[in-house]
């Protein structure tokens, strides 16, 4: 075999390779372009340093206790930056707690809901009174006469709880017992939701509530009969002014187990009785109708 026979294999080879090598260049450069590109992470708004000079050298006690949190919360620092797009009532909420704040921060986004689009389906379980809080943004944007359900709105959301748990209806929720608390003349103005929403207000929801005595005997053999409680709380740790709380039953260790429609942290600790004994202005005991 000549020289120039041996050159030909050679070269052929060559090409072979260089085709190879161009097939595979290919596909890597199709795998690289099917690549999605990785999306643009947002920048951060430094919402801090938008706060208007006038909101910053404010006298108002609100917005002071708001500019505190501001510092650690950029939540707070974009209420305030936008602080017109907020009611009063809810900015004065955001300022003394802070489990409120997400709910807020939200106002301006949120849409009006109507009671009967409100699923509290996944809320509800057989035998159990499910924790409703009046400043869930299903209901606590809609107001309860001149406030937000979110502010005034305990009674008919401790109303809810108990009746839902006890009958299973999940049509019932705490935009439903608030409209129907104003219709019925239920709402005091100013003060809240009167004590006849417990008694002939609840028998509209299926249940019945009687007023209990003020005693540790009465609170515990209740709620050891399956028989939730709802209390109207005087000030103290609930509350600075009044308000309702459901009493759902009774721990290991003789502690009450709670269903505080303000906060959700409060729900999950358990209270020694005296607390109840203490601040406790009336107790009214509910079973199905």
């Amino acid at each position: 075999m000549g020289y120039g026979v041996f050159n030909s294999i050679f070269y052929n080879e060559d090409l072979e390779k260089e085709k190879k090598v161009e097939e595979i260049n290919k596909v890597v450069k199709v795998e690289k372009s099917e690549k999605p590109e990785q999306p643009k992470q947002p920048e951060e708004v430094d919402y801090l340093s938008k706060i208007p000079e006038e909101i910053k050298n404010s006298n108002d006690l609100m917005i002071q206790k708001l500019l505190q949190k501001a510092n650690d919360n950029q939540k707070v620092a974009m209420m305030l930056s936008d602080i017109k797009s907020y009611p009063k009532q809810l900015l004065e909420l955001a300022s003394k707690k802070d489990e409120v704040i997400d709910f807020v921060a939200n106002y301006p986004n949120h849409k009006k809901s109507k009671g009967e689009n409100i699923s509290i389906i996944k809320d509800y379980k057989k035998g159990e009174i499910p924790l409703f809080i009046q400043w869930d943004e299903r209901w606590g944007y809609e107001n309860y006469g001149s406030e937000f359900i979110a502010i005034n709105g305990c009674g008919p959301t401790s109303l809810a709880m108990v009746a839902v748990g006890l009958t299973g209806n999940t049509h019932i929720n705490p935009k439903v017992v608030s409209d129907s608390s104003e219709k019925n003349g239920y709402l005091v103005e100013g003060v809240g939701s009167d004590w006849k929403l417990m008694t002939e207000g609840a028998i509209e929801f299926g249940v019945n509530g009687r007023e209990l005595p003020l005693s540790a005997d009465a609170i515990i053999s209740t709620l050891q009969s399956g028989q939730p409680i709802i209390a109207s709380m005087a000030p103290g740790v609930f509350t600075t002014t009044g308000h309702y709380i459901v009493l759902t039953g009774v721990d290991s260790n003789n502690k009450i187990i709670v269903n505080d429609p303000d906060s959700k942290i409060k729900s999950k600790q358990a209270w020694d009785l005296d607390v109840f004994m203490r601040e406790t202005d009336n107790l009214w005991a509910f079973t199905a109708i």
